[in-house]
């Protein structure tokens, strides 16, 4: 353990940084999880992949396509690993419905309606030029 007292607030086991920089100093990483707002997404997760960490980054991917291309270019450049959390692919329900939808059983789908509903985050979130703003 590389970290000293004055550069990281102990935890035990675990160390709390005020900045990412002090730590990717003092840890060695294999991955990272981006839980950024939007807007720091592409930046950070760039800066990640160079220095030869594979990131996870938290959706939406980025503030716009060509962010998201930038990322996705810097991890084919680098050969580090870059997966979005788009986590509803993963739920049960989402799974059982693609299921059903490709094999059948129910018959041909002709529309499909659903809703997730949670609070925004704080602040950003509502910002078009922070969050990328909503699909028109």
């Amino acid at each position: 353990n590389m970290a000293t007292e004055r550069d990281v607030y102990d935890l035990e086991p675990y160390h709390l940084y005020d900045h990412v920089d002090k730590m990717l100093e003092h840890e060695e990483l294999d991955i990272v999880d981006v839980c950024l707002p939007t807007y720091l997404h592409a930046d950070m997760t760039c800066m990640l992949l160079e220095r030869g960490i594979h990131v996870m980054c938290e959706k939406p991917v980025a503030g716009s396509s060509e962010e998201a291309w930038r990322m996705v270019k810097t991890a084919e450049r680098t050969g580090k690993t870059l997966m979005i959390g788009q986590c509803l692919r993963f739920w049960p329900a989402y799974e059982y419905l693609k299921e059903c939808v490709e094999d059948g059983r129910y018959g041909s789908i002709v529309a499909g309606e659903f809703f997730r509903g949670s609070e925004p985050p704080q602040g950003w979130f509502l910002e078009g030029d922070k969050s990328g703003g909503c699909i028109t």
